[in-house]
C-alpha cells in the first residue's frame, strides 16, 4: 500500500513556489504523529510525506496518481484548508482520512462530523492504524474510526524526509516522551491533543526502554515532550540520574512545583539540561486574560504585585545559578473589545528576567462550539499597536532586548550556553515572529 501523508500548514506558513519556506530552520521538524505512523508501516507499505510548509499538492500530481490513500493531519484553525483538500481529492477520485486534534474535537464537543468529510479518525491514528490498514486491503473504509484511548508511544522514525528540495528539517531536533498524558490547566484541557486522545489516562514508559531510545538518538540535544516533569518526582529523578551518564543536552517543561526540591534542579543541571520552560501554572496573573492556576489570584495592590515579581524573579535566578536558561509558556485569552495596553504587561514580564517566552493566544469560543476557548493566530504586522497582545512578542524579541540579554547572561549561564542556545533560539523566535509564524514563539 502507498500512503500520502499531508501535514497542513496555516495560511501564513504555507509554501509559495519561488520563495523560501517561512520560519526558522531551528524549529523545522516533521509532524510527530506522521513520524510515529511511518514507524508502524511494514516493508510492503510506503509513506510519502508532504508538508505544506515546504511543498503543495498541486506540485505532487504524479505522486497522487499512484497513492492508495491520503492521510491529512488537521489541527485547530485548519478546517477550511482541510475542506479544500478533501474536495480536491474527491474530484480526483482519491479517498482521504482526516486525523489529529481537529476531528477528535468535533466528536468530543459537537458529537458529530461535518458532511464534507470522507473518513476521520477519532483519537490517535497510531491506535487506529491496524484497523485502517486491514479495511483498506479489503477496499471498505469506514466513515469514522474510533481509536482506543489508551496512551501508547511509538518512537518517531528518523528516516522521514521531504520529497522536495525547497527546504529541509532540522535533524538535530530530537523529540522524546517518557510520560504520555495531559497535565494542562483545566481551561486548556478541552483543546489539548493529549486530553482529546487519552482523557485522564497516563502512560509512564519503562525507564530501561526510554534509556535505550536515548542511546539510539545520534545528536546531542533532546526535546523532552512531557508536559510537566514535576508530576512524578521519583520517576523523573531516576530518569535523569540515568540520563546523566549519556551526556545529552535537554530541554524540559516543568510546573510551579518545580521549586519545591532544589536538589532536583541541581540534578537536572548535572544531567545536561540547557533549557527549562515553566508552564502556565507558574506564570503569575499580573494582567487581564492570563490563563494560570485556579488558586492564583490577581494582586490587589501595587505592593502585592511587587512581592509576586520578586518571588518569581528569585525562582528564575535560582535556575540561572545552575547554568540553565529559563523560558515561560504563557496562554492569553484575547478580547477584541479590550483596550488594555500590553506595553505595561511587557514591563512586568521584563522584570522576571526570562530568556524566552512562548505565547499562545486564545479567544472566547461561541457557546454552540462546546469549548470555553479556541486558539487564534495573532501575528506581527507593521505599525503593530500596543493594544494587540502580539505586542508582547514584539518587545520581548526586539533586537535590542536580545542583545542586552546576550551581553549579561554569560556571567550566570556561561559563554557556551549563551552562544549555542540563548542567541540561536532568541534569533529563531524573532525570525518566526517577524515572518508571521504564530507559534513558536
Amino acid at each position: 500500500m502507498k500512503f500520502l501523508a499531508i501535514a497542513l500548514a496555516y495560511e501564513e506558513e504555507r509554501f509559495v513556489k519561488g520563495y523560501p519556506p517561512k520560519g526558522a530552520n531551528l524549529f523545522m521538524a516533521p509532524n510527530l504523529e506522521i513520524s510515529q505512523l511511518a514507524s508502524l508501516l511494514s516493508k510492503r507499505d510506503e509513506l510519502i510525506y508532504l508538508d505544506e510548509r515546504f511543498d503543495c499538492l498541486s506540485q505532487s500530481r504524479e505522486v497522487l496518481q499512484t497513492t492508495d490513500l491520503v492521510l491529512i493531519f488537521a489541527d485547530f484553525g485548519q478546517e477550511k484548508r482541510a475542506m479544500e483538500l478533501v474536495a480536491q481529492l474527491s474530484a480526483d477520485g482519491k479517498r482521504s482520512i482526516i486525523f489529529g486534534p481537529l476531528p477528535t474535537a468535533w466528536h468530543s464537543a459537537l458529537g458529530g462530523l461535518p458532511d464534507w468529510v470522507d473518513t476521520v479518525v477519532i483519537g490517535s491514528i497510531v491506535n487506529a492504524y491496524s484497523e485502517i490498514r486491514e479495511d483498506l486491503a479489503h477496499g471498505k473504509l469506514k466513515k469514522q474510526y474510533v481509536a482506543e484511548d489508551q496512551p501508547v508511544y511509538i518512537p518517531p522514525t528518523a528516516s522521514i524526509h521531504l520529497r522536495t528540495n525547497s527546504g529541509s528539517f532540522n535533524k538535530t531536533l530530537q523529540p522524546l516522551q517518557a510520560v504520555i498524558g495531559c497535565f494542562c490547566l483545566p481551561q486548556i484541557k478541552p483543546i489539548c491533543p493529549q486530553n482529546l486522545y487519552y482523557g485522564s489516562k497516563v502512560l509512564k514508559r519503562d525507564l530501561i526502554e526510554v534509556i535505550g531510545e536515548i542511546i539510539s538518538l545520534p545528536y546531542k540535544h533532546i526535546i523532552l515532550l512531557d508536559e510537566d516533569i514535576t508530576q512524578y518526582p521519583d520517576y523523573y529523578y531516576e530518569f535523569f540520574t540515568h540520563a546523566w551518564n549519556y551526556r545529552k543536552h535537554w530541554t524540559v517543561q516543568a510546573g510551579k512545583r518545580f521549586f519545591e526540591n532544589p536538589n532536583f534542579i541541581r540534578l537536572l543541571a548535572k544531567a545536561g539540561t540547557r533549557i527549562i520552560f515553566l508552564n502556565e501554572d507558574w506564570f503569575p496573573p499580573l494582567f487581564p486574560g492570563v490563563i494560570t492556576a485556579a488558586d492564583a489570584e490577581f494582586p490587589n495592590s501595587a505592593s502585592s504585585t511587587q512581592a509576586i515579581l520578586r518571588e518569581k524573579r528569585r525562582q528564575v535566578k535560582m535556575i540561572h545559578s545552575e547554568r540553565i536558561l529559563v523560558g515561560a509558556k504563557l496562554s492569553l485569552v484575547y478580547y477584541p473589545t479590550s483596550e488594555f495596553d500590553f506595553n505595561n504587561a511587557f514591563r512586568l514580564i521584563d522584570r522576571l528576567d526570562l530568556d524566552f517566552i512562548a505565547i499562545k493566544f486564545f479567544e472566547p469560543a461561541p457557546p454552540e462550539s462546546g469549548f470555553g476557548i479556541l486558539p487564534i493566530q495573532r501575528r506581527y504586522f507593521p505599525m503593530l499597536p500596543s493594544t494587540d497582545p502580539a505586542w508582547l512578542k514584539n518587545r520581548f524579541y526586539a533586537l535590542g532586548h536580545i542583545i542586552y540579554r546576550a551581553s549579561i547572561r554569560p556571567a550566570s549561564i556561561g559563554f557556551y550556553n549563551t552562544l549555542f542556545y540563548l542567541i540561536p533560539y532568541s534569533l529563531a523566535y524573532r525570525q518566526n515572529f517577524l515572518e508571521g509564524i504564530a507559534y513558536p514563539p
